[in-house]
């Protein structure tokens, strides 16, 4: 069982940045200028960027029962995930002249206007699973980790270990499809369920998608006005 209630998300911001790119004539802001007067005339682009870094954790407690009317609990597995995001928002301001006519067509002289575009770049990535697992009263040690790339697009290979250090199981999979072999003499039912849990029900790619969401809801660290 997996409830909405265990699951929490938690994010702080590690770096921000604010900056204004020109791209224009150089001659618009000589030192032979009207500052004020250049900027009325100014033809070409401003730019406002913002940029943020955070740190994001994201983790849910997976409980297992043995029967269907979740009476009989088994155990528990707390997962824990981090990763990192990046966002990068432009204001792109393009400043251009439009000429003024009279009603027969004939130029009569010319006023400014702007056209004004925005963009958001964002980038996610999920950096380590930790978990935590008990069942039937003992913990264990699980881990996880990617084989030849990264968790959203490798194959993975989950190890469960007694705290002698001895394997309980191995799940490989892709966090949909999953194949479990089982070692010792622990329980195998509740071995399997732990590893379907873990294996088919928390898989990478989901948590992808759920940070991915909350990242995009991060309020701007900059500020809320350009």
């Amino acid at each position: 069982m997996i409830r909405n209630s265990d699951t929490e998300f938690d994010y702080h911001i590690t770096k921000k940045k604010a900056e204004v790119d020109w791209d224009s004539d150089a001659d618009v802001f000589s030192e032979d200028s009207d500052g004020d007067r250049a900027f009325d005339d100014f033809d070409g682009d401003v730019k406002y960027i913002r940029k943020f870094k955070s740190k994001w954790k994201y983790q849910k407690e997976i409980r297992i029962f043995a029967d269907r009317d979740m009476e009989q609990p088994l155990g528990k597995c707390k997962v824990k995930c981090k990763g990192k995001y990046k966002r990068k928002t432009i204001k792109e301001i393009d400043y251009f002249e439009v000429q003024d006519r009279d009603a027969e067509g004939n130029v009569v002289g010319s006023h400014q206007e702007q056209k004004v575009k925005y963009s958001v770049k964002h980038k996610n990535k999920v950096k380590q699973f930790v978990y935590k697992a008990n069942l039937m009263g003992e913990d264990f040690e699980l881990t996880c980790k990617a084989v030849g790339a990264s968790f959203c697009r490798a194959k993975l290979l989950w190890t469960c270990k007694n705290k002698d250090g001895s394997n309980v199981f191995e799940i490989h999979g892709d966090g949909h499809n999953a194949r479990v072999q089982t070692f010792g003499k622990q329980n195998v039912v509740a071995c399997i369920l732990l590893a379907f849990a873990v294996g088919c029900k928390f898989d990478p790619q989901e948590v992808q998608k759920h940070a991915d969401v909350q990242c995009h809801r991060i309020p701007d660290p900059n500020g809320s006005k350009w």
